[in-house]
């Protein structure tokens, strides 16, 4: 199963981690499930979020509407 998190601001700092790490563990998952995460985002990024490797995946909004 795939999570994801879909986040526009001007400034997307490591709060995000956070936020969407307390929602996850809100839901219940069996056993056998395996979960990933991923972010997708539109606006900056902040370096930290990306080096702390807790998304799976790290996707730009911007890659969806390019040709």
């Amino acid at each position: 199963m795939i999570a994801y998190k879909i986040k526009r601001r001007r400034e997307i700092g490591h709060g995000i981690i956070d936020e969407f790490d307390a929602k996850l563990k809100k839901l219940k998952f069996g056993d056998r499930l395996s979960l990933r995460t991923a972010l997708i985002y539109d606006g900056r990024l902040s370096p930290s979020v990306a080096a702390d490797r807790y998304f799976d995946f790290i996707i730009p909004a911007s890659r969806f509407f390019s040709a």
